[in-house]
């Protein structure tokens, strides 16, 4: 794997999303997001590590984003959950209907 790094050129960003200019990528580009889970909470979520939160307006807007990627050729990798504990986070169903969903 660190091989494969080394002869690629690949970005990491560990940052808000919408601080990242991702007009300049294209077909050849992968963006990978691994966002809070709306319907979970975790450690990094209790809003003592400088998070702000994860609402169903950064859901949204991450998924608006994901999708004008997708209108520029970009793919795209998503890591979340649609059920978690008897909860399931409706706006990632219906916003998936429109892609190919790998489980």
């Amino acid at each position: 794997f660190c091989d494969a790094l080394k002869k690629k050129s690949i970005v990491f960003h560990n940052c808000d999303f919408l601080d990242i200019d991702l007009t300049d990528l294209g077909e050849n580009d992968l963006v990978y997001c691994d966002p809070p889970y709306l319907i979970s909470t975790g450690s990094y979520n209790d809003g003592k590590r400088g998070f702000k939160d994860w609402t169903t307006v950064e859901e949204t807007q991450l998924l608006e984003l994901l999708d004008q990627l997708d209108k520029q050729g970009v793919k795209f990798a998503l890591s979340n959950v649609l059920y978690h504990k008897g909860l399931s986070n409706d706006i990632l169903i219906e916003w998936s209907k429109k892609y190919r969903v790998y489980y």
